[in-house]
């Protein structure tokens, strides 16, 4: 299963640089190796007034987070969004993503509307991304505080959470039997 990231190629976004964008991230995932991602172009509806924009386009409730990669400033404090407001940059071979301005009903990690989240994606060996996180809320905690998780590639088969989300206790039966009966079945096969 292939992961998208999608580039405006508006003409608004295309005026500001998007094929470039789209460009240098084709180019940066080809020297990664990351045969399982794929930059395509798309359009949005109407005239675009920040592009070029980078789409993240999770597989979990189908929310796509939208960064610009071109600097602008954060929106003004007083819009506040659910996902906050993210902007991102390249540091070296790291993708950093800055978020602000998160809604005060979406509580993100126990947080109020003072946090400042700082992402760090870092291709770290074929099939592994180091993905560092760091919130910052000076109304929730004391000091700032990090989490680090790497991101391993899998073969094991993935499935549309869209499929199962009602049935979450269902799923995690039949996908244990499953993997019980490759493993029996690999115990059973003949040594190559």
């Amino acid at each position: 299963m292939s992961r998208v990231c999608l580039v405006c190629q508006n003409i608004d976004c295309k005026s500001r640089g998007s094929e470039q964008v789209m460009s240098e991230l084709q180019k940066r995932i080809t020297d990664q190796g990351l045969s399982d991602v794929e930059v395509k172009p798309y359009m949005c509806f109407g005239a675009c007034q920040d592009g070029p924009n980078v789409v993240l386009y999770p597989e979990i409730i189908h929310d796509p987070r939208i960064i610009p990669l071109d600097r602008r400033p954060h929106l003004p404090q007083s819009v506040r969004q659910w996902n906050g407001d993210s902007r991102g940059r390249w540091e070296g071979k790291t993708l950093v993503v800055y978020t602000t301005n998160f809604s005060p009903q979406s509580n993100y990690m126990g947080s109020g509307t003072n946090l400042h989240l700082i992402e760090r994606f870092t291709r770290i060996a074929p099939g592994t991304i180091k993905y560092e996180l760091t919130l910052e809320d000076p109304t929730t905690w004391t000091k700032p505080w990090t989490a680090v998780i790497l991101l391993r590639q899998t073969k094991d088969k993935i499935y549309e959470f869209a499929c199962h989300e009602g049935n979450y206790d269902v799923m995690v039966s039949m996908l244990a039997g499953a993997r019980a009966e490759q493993k029996a079945a690999e115990a059973a096969a003949p040594p190559k």
